[in-house]
């Protein structure tokens, strides 16, 4: 049907230079089956420029075709704004990849390979312009081939693999996506000869994806990015000869004392067991460093800038993280996901645009004498859905948290120990939400603005801190904040010393005693609920500078209840006349700080 747009001549060479190709052999890897349609067979079906009875749509031409056909596109006729979905196994073929275009004027996915269309050919174009979270091209198939292509500006990703094995994907480039190329749940797929241009997410992402094949790749700044639960989803890929602003992408599996190169661009642990990364700046890429089912790694004296990650860790243990400096990161500068037995000390971490340490359902870990400054959250303790519960029975002390919007975020978070911090200047100093059973003690918050906010946290433990000139409160209980324990802190020269405020539910129940109130400047304290403020069984309650009352037996507690402000109706039935001694909150060996 249809015919060339110019003379006999031109047609001959055209079918001649197509014959070539189809009988040049794959540069897949081995594993790759060749496609399944015979190559020798089927017409050839025109779409665009003058044939007579060629097609106006590039759908037409394939919905036209039967198994084995070729649709052949002038690009005398681009911009094609359609969508394309390809549903029989043809060879769909653009005369030129950078004037032949399909766009997909925002309207969906650019190109779908529907299941069931194995083997296609999908070469010569520019694919552009998909839908809100939609790809450029997605293939739900088996054993096709997509070569010579100009994929960009798609929402999503510009190629994205889905529940699909045996493709190729050989010499595209791959420019100003979200993700270059994204997988989910593919297996044995081959990744060759591409170039990635600012992927703005990352140029490759396998997640829950196992034998991919990628080989001669060159990215201009992103990178590669592996997730999953299981061990074959991160030491079962080939990842060879690839580069990364020019340097090697250095990818190590299954392998014990791991000696990393300096001239690194991007390195990714599978599997590894024991080794030093040392001395190695790496910056510009999705997660610099990447590691997965991984034990007893000393990472330290590295030097990670402007990276997504510089440091990203899942399901490993025992490692050792330090006198590593982090600058500048799009996301979280080190995250530990569903990691445990991990020490991270003595590292400066400066302007990630989230978090500059991410504790993700990790259990058991040290974070020490760091240094967090400017950063979103300064440390984040989270849950995952995957892996619950929250992160749990890690040790938080001795790290200096400074002008971050939250120093230290507490969320879904469980039996933790958090002493001997520093937090100033922080929007918030600590905020817990949804945590449980946390021991926070020893700290020093001090010029935050708020000092301590809890959201839906119950049953932790606020005791012994320096709680000084915060510019809105000391400690705030909100939203169902019930049964903690404030003991024991140094509250004073806040706006407000303790604050129980009313946003969706009240917060009762909480034991609130041996607390100095002193200089708050409006209220020491403000209840709307139920609390109680006073231990009942040593007969003690807190220290009010503007205590008024008696003490005619001189036992140290005021004769006369202190009546607590708000609608809670709350008193403290024993005042103490004097202040609590409160415990020392340590050294803590960051910047220093004025206290007072």
């Amino acid at each position: 049907m249809g015919h060339l747009k110019t003379s006999s001549l031109y047609t001959t060479a055209v079918i001649l230079v197509l014959l070539l190709f189809l009988i040049t052999p794959t540069t897949a890897a081995s594993w790759i089956s060749p496609l399944i349609i015979d190559n020798t067979a089927g017409a050839t079906l025109y779409v665009g420029g003058v044939g007579l009875g060629n097609f106006t749509t590039i759908q037409q031409g394939i919905d036209a075709a039967t198994i084995g056909d070729t649709v052949f596109v002038y690009d005398e006729s681009s911009p094609y704004y359609e969508t394309v979905v390809i549903d029989k196994s043809i060879r769909l073929i653009g005369e030129h990849s950078t004037t032949t275009i399909i766009d997909g004027n925002q309207q969906g996915t650019t190109v779908r390979i529907l299941p069931g269309a194995n083997g296609v050919l999908l070469r010569g174009f520019t694919i552009r312009n998909s839908a809100y979270e939609c790809s450029g091209i997605i293939l739900f198939s088996d054993r096709n081939r997509i070569t010579d292509n100009y994929i960009t500006q798609n929402d999503w990703a510009g190629l994205e693999f889905f529940d699909c094995s045996y493709n190729s994907i050989v010499n595209n480039t791959i420019i100003n996506n979200q993700y270059g190329v994204y997988s989910q749940s593919a297996s044995q797929n081959s990744i060759t000869s591409n170039h990635f241009i600012n992927n703005s997410w990352s140029d490759i992402s396998l997640f829950w994806s196992s034998s991919f094949m990628i080989t001669n790749n060159e990215f201009i700044s992103k990178g590669i990015f592996l997730f999953g639960e299981y061990l074959s989803h991160w030491n079962s890929h080939t990842i060879e000869s690839n580069t990364i602003q020019g340097q090697p992408v250095r990818y190590y599996k299954n392998t014990y004392c791991v000696n990393v190169p300096e001239n690194s661009g991007q390195v990714i642990l599978a599997n590894c067991h024991g080794g030093i990364i040392e001395g190695i700046q790496l910056s510009d890429a999705n997660a610099a460093l990447l590691i997965g089912f991984s034990e007893k790694l000393l990472i330290r004296n590295n030097d990670f800038t402007h990276n997504d990650y510089g440091i990203y860790v899942s399901t490993s243990s025992a490692l050792t993280i330090t006198h590593n400096t982090f600058i500048f990161h799009h996301n979280s500068a080190l995250t530990l996901w569903n990691s445990s037995s991990t020490t991270i000390r003595e590292n400066t971490i400066l302007s990630s645009t989230y978090d500059g340490i991410q504790l993700v359902a990790s259990h058991h870990n040290t974070v020490s004498h760091n240094i967090m400054k400017q950063n979103d959250y300064g440390l984040s303790l989270q849950h995952s859905g995957n892996i619950p519960p929250g992160a749990q029975y890690n040790e938080l002390s001795d790290n200096l948290f400074e002008d971050n919007t939250i120093g230290l975020f507490l969320g879904d978070a469980h039996y933790n120990i958090v002493t001997q911090n520093v937090f100033t200047n922080n929007d918030c100093g600590l905020d817990a939400s949804g945590a449980s059973t946390n021991t926070i003690e020893c700290n020093l918050f001090t010029d935050n603005n708020d000092g301590i906010s809890f959201h839906q946290s119950c049953g932790n433990i606020i005791a012994s801190n320096v709680i000084r000139k915060n510019l809105v409160s000391g400690i705030t209980l909100t939203s169902s904040s019930h049964n903690n324990i404030i003991h024991s802190n140094a509250i004073e020269a806040n706006k407000v010393g303790i604050k129980n405020k009313h946003l969706w539910s009240s917060s009762d129940n909480n034991i609130i005693y041996h607390n100095n109130f002193r200089k708050n400047t409006i209220h020491h304290a403000v209840d709307y609920y139920t609390n109680i403020w006073y231990n009942q069984m040593v007969g003690h309650g807190n220290y009010w500078d503007d205590y008024t009352g008696p003490d005619l037996n001189g036992d140290g507690i005021g004769d006369i209840p202190y009546t607590v402000p708000g609608a809670g109706n709350n008193q403290d039935l024993y005042p103490l006349m004097n202040p609590w001694v409160i415990g020392s909150i340590g050294t803590v060996t960051t910047t220093p700080v004025t206290y007072w």
